[in-house]
């Protein structure tokens, strides 16, 4: 079948590397229009790279239901396929073929922008990948495929998105082959079981002490690499990258934030509202990112000092 593919980030990436090896024609890329990265420079999206390096044309729009629409019809395609494009379809721009997205959730779960954050956050023990077939409706479609994956114990958005992303690529590629041999069969949302789930931004990365341990754990999972766990020290920020609470250590009386060890052996340690978390790994304000016991040799964080 001849498809035409939309996507921008990382996440993308193993989706369309997986339709390109299969025996199905991609003939043509949309991707966002290129951002400007570190210190200005603009730089192409992850899908832009490959769509370029394997030859496949690369359109770009702000926006694509309006900007765009005629030159996709132009193509037309058998199946379009989205995944984390990062821009809503109009009604329209639907009519010119079956949209399938690729979502990193267990739909009606965690529709929106942010569902691998959002697993994490809740602390769920397993996620997954739904292929569905785009309405107007938010994630609102029906579902064509899904299948689970298990959340590991402790593991960072980075490592969970990754392996989706490759959970995805499989998926949306066996969507399209039960397509074209007549097999595939959808399956319509249980609307009354919808969760949704909010845009990231960087304040949410804002660590409140006053919660409780294993919550900030989550939240400092849910938001490595971006926009990373953060929290107020002395004059400056300190960015936490992994961390996990512990049962030890808890002073009745104790304000949270309040260090209560911050030594190579015993580890740096911080009053919660509940519970003590203990930090593996932090960064200094242009600093690099260090495990605790070298990020302790030279940034010095007194006991009883606090984080803010």
């Amino acid at each position: 079948m001849n498809i035409i593919f939309l996507g921008t980030p990382e996440f993308a990436v193993p989706s369309l590397t997986a339709v390109l090896s299969s025996r199905h024609r991609v003939l043509a890329v949309i991707t966002q229009p290129d951002r400007a990265a570190d210190k200005g420079r603009v730089k192409p999206s992850p899908v832009k790279e490959l769509a370029i390096s394997q030859g496949i044309p690369v359109l770009q729009y702000d926006k694509v239901s309006t900007e765009g629409l005629e030159s996709v019809q132009a193509y037309r395609p058998d199946i379009m396929v989205t995944a984390a494009f990062g821009q809503i379809l109009a009604e329209e721009f639907l009519k010119i073929a079956p949209v399938y997205n690729v979502h990193a959730s267990l739909l009606p779960l965690y529709r929106g922008s942010s569902p691998i954050q959002a697993a994490i956050l809740s602390g769920d023990k397993e996620t997954g990948v739904t292929i569905m077939e785009t309405v107007k409706a938010l994630d609102a479609g029906d579902i064509l495929l899904q299948e689970k994956l298990a959340i590991a114990d402790d593991e960072p958005f980075y490592s969970l998105q990754n392996r989706l992303a490759e959970l995805g690529g499989g998926l949306i590629v066996e969507a399209l082959d039960k397509t074209e041999n007549g097999t595939l069969r959808a399956a319509p949302q249980r609307h009354e079981k919808a969760t949704y789930t909010r845009k990231v931004a960087k304040e949410h990365g804002r660590i409140n002490w006053s919660e409780d341990a294993g919550t900030i754990a989550r939240k400092i999972r849910a938001y490595n690499p971006w926009p990373t766990g953060y929290a107020a020290y002395g004059a400056g920020y300190i960015k936490i990258y992994a961390a996990k609470p512990v049962n030890s250590g808890s002073m009745p009386g104790i304000e949270p934030g309040i260090v209560l060890s911050a030594d190579e052996k015993a580890g740096l340690q911080v009053q919660c509202g509940s519970g003590v978390l203990s930090i593996l790994c932090l960064q200094a304000p242009g600093k690099r990112a260090l495990p605790t016991a070298e990020f302790l040799r030279g940034y010095k964080i007194a006991q009883g000092s606090r984080f803010s």
